[in-house]
């Protein structure tokens, strides 16, 4: 189908552009090692600056504003010294500094960073083996987080007895950052002239996955040397222009001129979670078409994992089966993308994701259509047109040991309510044979799919009044549907007026979390519809979302700006009230942009959260 490459890279080439044909890049072996520093008083503001990453060549490569794969300095890490110029990096600023540091046998880091402007200060941190971290971040369970709404697509963390620190910001433990420099969520705003020169390329708004102790990431990297047009009739030479007129005068590299490529590369890469060592890679060469317009880009080309394989699709609709353990590629399918968004559209395409059940993996065409496919063939299975949603990731339902897929249906256009509302229903089907076992009409606007967790499935919906169309109220409302072979109850509605009624309601056996935007947020009873606690304030925006892991409940403040901040809940009825802390996690922060937020596993503990520039993994443990 395709000739497939084994390269051996070193840790610095893995950011370097595709060579023209699909590769499976492994890393050789190394001395793997951790480096955590801090620098302190970089800023003129008196901040301190942080120096991340891994390395097992002996370098840590960073990247420009413009392109990860855009290295500008280099620290080099020796037995028992770090030196080199590093470049700190954070959007819109660079600071040049020279390090001289020591190494001490336990691993402790201290030693100084210069300017060129005559300022220095102090450099501290550690050094950490990969046997420090299997030591310190060792799995004790089997836990995971395989698609975007989590293990049983209901926004919850499994529950794994682990106690978990209630100050976020204070003793949550960073454990590791990928090797793998990752690109950001969010569109190129190329629309404003000053972020066109500055903003850094995108990739996609894929949320992570945890599968068998292992990270994944899908994105897209602009490839070919074929430009395009943007969405006013500029072309690339525009921003020669606009560098020209800076001042001072502005260098135009290709890392800034790549945001106009037609084309790109699809990439997966697959990271031990206990360490961030990059296990595999794979780059399919110009599979995809690259995605810049205003701020939106592919939202969610999040992909999903099940029996030993992972599942992932591009923004050119070409997807992927692959094995986990060693990135071997099984199987590709084009065309499985039936939205047809082209770049500078103003779309916020790519707004579902798979999930795999019953041994069958669920693929949404970003259209009405679901397809089972077969996960070791990559053939269909079955193909229901119109039991899909274009806005919702279906939910896995388990009953009496079998799989079945609960999924919006697709509506009609209703003028009146300006809302596709019109025979939109809920289908259960049957993941093996895509048999539909029944409908129920959803009266209500929904949000952007279903929680399911037990029996029970849980939406969160607008209101509106059907019979009185003057009537142009919208309340917010939490709906519980009791699942059964034969039909869905209805078995309670709760008013939640402050509700964001676009992401699903985060469940587990003890309660419903109910995210508000700018007064009230809401603790459910899962059964009766109850309200077991209240939280006032904390405002919310686009795509704000909750998450449940063991006691706490995460509130995500913004899922469409950048920046991950968190408010820090109790799950509890007793603790639900209580802001325990707001959490504003220390690395450069990434999301992605409207319609389908990014996600955060949450495995035994651990936090894993895509950054401006890698993956980041955040122990959260007590002790």
């Amino acid at each position: 189908m395709y000739q497939r490459l084994a390269v051996y890279l070193a840790v610095a080439l893995l950011a370097s552009p595709a060579l023209g044909e699909d590769q499976t890049i492994i890393l050789p072996s190394g001395e793997y090692k951790m480096v955590d520093l801090n620098l302190a008083k970089v800023h003129e503001k008196g901040w301190d600056a942080q120096l991340r990453g891994a390395t097992r060549n002996g370098r840590i490569p960073q990247p420009s504003n413009h392109s990860v794969r855009d290295i500008i300095s280099e620290v080099t890490v020796t037995k028992d010294a770090i030196s080199g110029d590093f470049a700190y990096v954070q959007p819109g600023s660079v600071a040049k500094l020279t390090l001289a540091a020591t190494i001490a046998a336990d691993g402790t880091v201290t030693g100084t960073w210069k300017a060129a402007d005559g300022r220095s200060g102090a450099v501290t941190g550690t050094v950490r083996s990969e046997a420090d971290l299997v030591k310190a971040n060792a799995f004790a369970t089997k836990a995971d987080w395989p698609c975007w709404s989590g293990p049983t697509t209901s926004m919850a963390a499994t529950p794994c007895g682990v106690k978990l620190v209630d100050d976020f910001g204070k003793d949550a433990r960073l454990v590791w950052r990928s090797e793998e420099l990752t690109p950001q969520g969010p569109g190129n705003t190329l629309n404003y002239n000053k972020l066109a020169l500055s903003d850094r390329t995108n990739g996609g708004g894929s949320s992570l996955i945890v599968a068998e102790g292992k990270v994944i990431i899908n994105y897209y990297q602009p490839a070919g040397a074929e430009y395009m047009k943007d969405y006013e009739g500029k072309s690339v030479e525009w921003l020669d222009e606009l560098a020209a007129k800076a001042n001072p005068p502005i260098q135009v590299t290709r890392w800034m001129k790549e945001k106009y490529l037609v084309k790109a590369d699809d990439v997966v890469v697959c990271m031990d979670a206990v360490t961030g060592k990059t296990l595999w890679k794979n780059v399919f060469a110009e599979k995809s078409m690259n995605q810049p317009s205003h701020k939106g880009g592919a939202v969610n080309n999040t992909p999903c994992a099940g029996d030993g394989r992972v599942f992932a699709m591009g923004p050119g609709g070409v997807l992927h089966g692959m094995d986990l353990a060693t990135g071997k590629v099984l199987w590709e399918r084009t065309g499985m993308s039936a939205e047809g968004v082209k770049p500078w559209s103003g779309a916020r395409n790519m707004c579902t994701a798979p999930i795999y059940a019953g041994g069958t993996l669920i693929m949404p065409d970003h259209g009405s259509t679901l397809t089972g496919i077969d996960p070791g063939t990559g053939k269909d299975l079955w193909k229901l047109p119109g039991k899909g949603s274009g806005l919702q990731v279906p939910a896995r339902w388990t009953h009496q040991g079998q799989d079945y897929v609960i999924s919006l249906t697709a509506g009609g256009y209703n003028k009146q309510f300006d809302a596709w509302i019109d025979g939109l229903k809920i289908a259960c089907i049957e993941a093996k044979t895509g048999r539909i076992l029944w409908e129920m009409d959803v009266t209500t606007i929904p949000g952007k799919g279903l929680s399911v967790h037990g029996d029970i499935a849980y939406l969160t919906s607008l209101w509106f009044d059907r019979e009185n169309p003057t009537n142009k109220e919208r309340k917010a409302i939490c709906t519980a549907y009791r699942l059964g072979l034969e039909k869905a109850e209805r078995i309670w509605e709760t008013p939640v007026p402050d509700a964001a009624g676009d992401p699903v309601p985060a469940c587990n056996r003890s309660v419903v979390v109910v995210k508000g935007l700018t007064k009230t947020s809401y603790l459910l009873d899962p059964t009766s519809g109850k309200v077991l606690a209240t939280y006032a304030g904390d405002t919310g925006i686009n795509e704000c979302h909750a998450a449940i892991m063991e006691d706490k409940a995460i509130m995500s403040r913004d899922g469409s700006h950048g920046s991950s901040d968190m408010s820090i809940l109790g799950a509890t009825p007793e603790t639900f009230s209580k802001l325990f802390c707001q959490w504003s996690q220390p690395h450069p922060q990434t999301t992605s942009y409207h319609n389908k937020f990014m996600t955060w596993p949450m495995v035994e503990g651990r936090i894993f959260m895509r950054g401006w520039d890698g993956v980041y993994c955040y122990d959260l443990r007590k002790n």
